[in-house]
């Protein structure tokens, strides 16, 4: 065990009898030996969804240090210790326990003498001081041991706990850095406190970890980190302290400022320019199996979050219910982007979700370089981890069903010429390949020539392709946005109403499997709404009714999955699946849906479309919906997204609308179930005609405030 109070100079140290408790401050806590158990009844299981990546354990501390050192963030540059009583009685009160925080371990496993880390949330510690031991909850968010989520004990020794202070920015995601090396040597640099710290046989990859609230832990590069120091810090060099061991196996602590990284990855070397904060190492010393963290920068802006060239935060996400809603956002659909340049947690494989309470609002960072085939879902309900949730949950029979947010952000044009792109643009590679890009160039020489599939244009849509749950409003304060009729800057889908949510029956529907189709047959068909007790669920499509189990009413009694080649089943028709001879790829037969005794059944033509055009909606109905589905706009425009733009809760049963004069509202009072009766009741319809690239002509009735026919009257002239 070694003693911190012995690295700190004099008009440096203990601040045990403060009152005030600073927030800023990184904490080091040192033990001899320890334990990673899995708690009970959870062992190798994950606590939440898959793009979590986190299992639940309890971490056990042996011998703690008596004192805990701790550093500050950038630009201060004070460090001192605090008794471990004070830290635990005092400290954690204050400063953790309405935010757990997220933390490293460093230490040797046992038997096998192997040097690891793990990246933790720590909660719940109780301390006993007389037997200097100390007991976490944590959840294990990453590691580099071999066995990333070990189902047995792990017993640690030479342990250093690496305590992140949270993020007091919510509007931005805020990254501590660690690197990993065999050897570390310090040099003088000729200045007085001044160092060369050279890392050896440097570890190829580098560990992001966010400061909490958020939880994330991933994995990059060690040469990304270095292209892009300029980006994370800018002219404040940060704090970092090192962990290492003697010859002796003693484990000993440093810590520095950092700046000018020179990586060779020839020889596996990075070589910092160090300036000296608090020491227990002598420059002529070797660091064995070093350990560095890299404090985070505090930001006010997105552009000094990872990236080659910069992140603008241009798209904001408001939360106009009273309850949480959970944002999902989910992979990248283009391989190619998790590789790009300005690698990002917004482009990255790694699915992340973040909690917006009721009211609130979230800026998230779009890479300058762009960001394709991402999306955004859902969820709300939930419990505090933001899973087991009432809509958009990622596990049962619902799984998937959400209402969509899908855009496809372009690169960032060159303010110059406006024509080139900035460098590092992200590209979409081939459709058979992850390792040879469609546009080699892309990278080396980012043109709109050389990377047309992304190119200088944002796309955005809105889906209820596979069905939906929220109410959303999408409104780009910009210029020159447009859909496949002309101008438009908003995608309205707060008409989303899951008890509008219709059934589809024999004459708007049919399958070829026996089972399915004698529900279909039945008086009362098949309804697209999905309950859980009185709870409303969400409303599925067609397609997920045929290919899933478990929702919609009857459930389907045989999923059948859709056929992407002859012959082509039902389920291929209302998924539009199958080769381009098929219903599929674009091809109009989708639109012409399955064939009974000489008539079709057009997906376009099921009532589950028709009542979507008819609330008013804006986006996607079906998988060509393209005419008012996707709308492009200039890089660079301001994006908001409103969800639940008309307050409330989109799964209370017992919401109820009413007419004001202009408008249908849900609420508390009214007299009509379902925003769709309402609108069916008191409001006027348009009959419009809808010419489909890959399909026929679709009269569609439409609620519109200068409409001129009754709901009843709309339905019989406006005849398909």
């Amino acid at each position: 065990m070694f003693g911190f109070l012995a690295m700190i100079p004099a008009g440096c140290g203990n601040d045990s009898g403060s009152s005030n408790i600073p927030t800023n401050r990184v904490y080091i806590l040192s033990a001899d030996n320890g334990t990673l158990s899995p708690a009970a009844g959870t062992a190798g299981k994950e606590t939440a969804s898959t793009a979590d990546q986190s299992w639940e354990y309890t971490l056990t501390l042996e011998n703690v240090s008596e004192k805990i050192f701790w550093f500050t963030d950038r630009p201060e540059r004070n460090f001192g210790n605090v008794t471990t009583d004070y830290f635990f009685q005092t400290v954690w009160p204050n400063v953790y326990v309405k935010i757990a925080p997220n933390a490293i371990l460093d230490g040797t496993i046992q038997p096998n003498e192997l040097d690891d880390g793990l990246f933790l949330a720590l909660r719940s510690p109780v301390y006993d001081s007389a037997s200097k031991q100390v007991t976490f909850n944590v959840t294990l968010q990453n590691s580099t041991m071999t066995d990333k989520h070990p189902v047995n004990p792990v017993i640690f020794e030479n342990i250093a706990v690496t305590i992140n202070d949270n993020n007091q920015d919510s509007q931005v995601v805020e990254w501590v850095y660690t690197q990993m090396a065999l050897l570390a040597t310090l040099e003088p640099e000729g200045t007085e406190g001044k160092y060369y710290l050279n890392l050896e046989d440097v570890y190829p990859e580098c560990y992001y970890m966010s400061l909490a609230p958020d939880r994330y832990a991933v994995t990059n590069t060690v040469g990304l980190l270095t292209d892009t120091w300029n980006n994370h810090f800018g002219d404040v060099p940060p704090n970092a302290s090192i962990t290492s061991y003697t010859s002796d196996g003693e484990l000993q602590v440093n810590v520095f400022t950092l700046e000018n990284p020179v990586y060779d990855s020839e020889n596996t070397r990075i070589t910092y320019t160090a300036t000296l904060l608090a020491n227990q190492t002598e420059a002529d010393e070797y660091f064995y199996n070093p350990t560095l963290f890299i404090d985070a920068a505090k930001t006010d802006s997105c552009k000094k979050q990872m990236g080659a060239d910069g992140f603008t935060g241009r798209f904001t996400v408001h939360n106009s219910s009273t309850a949480s809603i959970w944002v999902v956002e989910t992979s990248p659909g283009a391989p190619g982007s998790e590789t790009a340049a300005q690698w990002d947690w917004w482009v990255n494989k790694y699915g992340e979700k973040y909690e917006i309470k009721g009211g609130g609002a979230k800026i998230f960072c779009i890479p300058d370089g762009g960001a394709p085939g991402g999306n955004f879902r859902f969820r709300m309900g939930c419990d505090d981890n933001g899973d087991n949730c009432k809509l958009g949950d990622a596990t049962g029979p619902m799984a998937g069903i959400n209402t969509l947010f899908e855009p496809s952000f372009g690169c960032k044009l060159n303010q110059e010429n406006k024509k080139e792109i900035v460098p590092g643009c992200a590209f979409n590679p081939s459709a058979n390949s992850t390792d040879f890009p469609k546009f080699p160039d892309c990278l080396t020489n980012p043109t709109s020539k050389n990377c047309p599939s992304i190119g200088g244009t944002d796309f955005f849509d809105v889906s209820t392709v596979d069905g939906y749950t929220i109410p959303l409003f999408l409104e780009v304060k910009g210029s020159n946005c447009r859909d496949g009729k002309g101008p438009r800057t908003t995608t309205d889908a707060s008409m989303l109403d899951i008890a509008s949510c219709p059934s589809d029956g024999k004459a708007t529907l049919y399958s070829d499997n026996e089972q399915q189709n004698a529900l279909i047959q039945a008086a009362a068909g098949i309804s697209w709404l999905t309950k859980s007790g009185t709870s409303l669920q969400g409303c599925v499509s067609p397609c997920h009714w045929f290919e899933g189990s478990g929702i919609g009413d009857p459930h389907n009694p045989d999923p059948t999955p859709a056929s992407d080649s002859p012959p082509f089943n039902s389920a291929s028709y209302y998924c539009c699946i199958g080769t381009p001879d098929g219903p599929g790829n674009g091809s109009g037969k989708c639109a012409e849906g399955p064939s009974n005794g000489g008539k079709t059944y057009p997906i376009t033509l099921t009532n589950y479309v028709k009542n979507l055009k008819a609330v008013g909606y804006k986006g996607y109905t079906w998988q060509y919906d393209d005419l008012e589905g996707t709308m492009t706009c200039n890089w660079g425009e301001t994006i908001s997204l409103t969800l639940v733009p008309g307050g409330g809760v989109p799964y209370d049963p017992a919401t109820k609308w009413a007419y004001d004069g202009k408008k249908c509202s849900g609420g508390k009072k009214g007299s009509y179930s379902s925003l769709l009766a309402c609108q069916q009741a008191k409001m006027k319809y348009n009959c419009e005609t809808v010419t489909y690239a890959t399909g026929p002509t679709v009269k569609y009735c439409i609620v519109d405030p200068q409409g001129t026919k009754t709901w009843d009257e709309c339905q019989s002239s406006c005849t398909n």
